[in-house]
């Protein structure tokens, strides 16, 4: 698989959903240009999935915007996520039917998943998968705490959309405006790997053993 690698700091989110769905176009017609991976670090911002229930979305657009936060509709699957500076959040544009990647969306999901518990493990942090909820979690303070999200989303057979770790973002956010996810706090809360691990973390350098993590998941060098 012959992949395209771009790093975006302080990206607008409508900026790089456009930027996904011209690549998805492009590879589409032409089967000599490599997939892509776009590694970004958002404006602050909620996007809203193809499930999203409003009631998970606890103050007000016009309240959020206050707080210098973005509010925005997504076509990938799941329900209310945050992006924001401190997270990387990733998104793969990737030919699917191939070794690497099979036409399954879940096994492509669980792939996923399995680079960030990867990537966690080299931070000698332990994290794991609940059943029936999508994502990665740790214990933090003996309780399940989610630290990425997922949210995919596939035309012509084509992935894109994809998955946000928590580095060392404010937490505030998913904590107190919404209901990340729609997995209530009584479930499971909310972390990150500077909160787990109590470091301060370059941002540039996590985004390398973030793709390192990637090849090794799926087979690549």
């Amino acid at each position: 698989m012959n992949l395209l690698i771009q790093l975006h700091r302080n990206a607008a989110y409508s900026t790089i959903l456009q930027r996904q769905l011209d690549d998805l176009q492009a590879i589409a017609k032409d089967k000599t240009l490599p997939n892509m991976i776009h590694i970004v670090e958002h404006e602050p911002v909620i996007t809203m999935g193809r499930s999203f229930d409003a009631k998970h979305l606890l103050y007000s657009e016009e309240y959020l915007r206050s707080q210098g936060i973005d509010l925005c509709q997504a076509s990938r699957g799941g329900d209310i996520t945050y992006h924001g500076t401190g997270q990387w959040t990733v998104y793969p544009i990737l030919r699917m039917g191939t070794d690497c990647v099979q036409r399954d969306l879940h096994q492509y999901m669980r792939q996923l998943e399995s680079v960030v518990i990867e990537y966690l493990y080299m931070h000698h942090v332990k994290a794991f998968r609940i059943f029936d909820k999508t994502g990665v979690f740790v214990n933090h303070h003996d309780k399940p705490h989610k630290i990425a999200a997922i949210g995919i989303a596939v035309r012509k057979w084509i992935s894109f959309h994809g998955f946000a770790i928590n580095i060392q973002n404010s937490l505030t956010p998913q904590r107190c405006y919404m209901t990340p996810c729609g997995i209530s706090p009584d479930e499971a809360g909310v972390t990150s790997l500077a909160e787990c691990a109590g470091n301060v973390y370059d941002m540039v350098t996590e985004a390398r053993k973030i793709l390192e993590s990637f090849f090794i998941v799926f087979g690549l060098k």
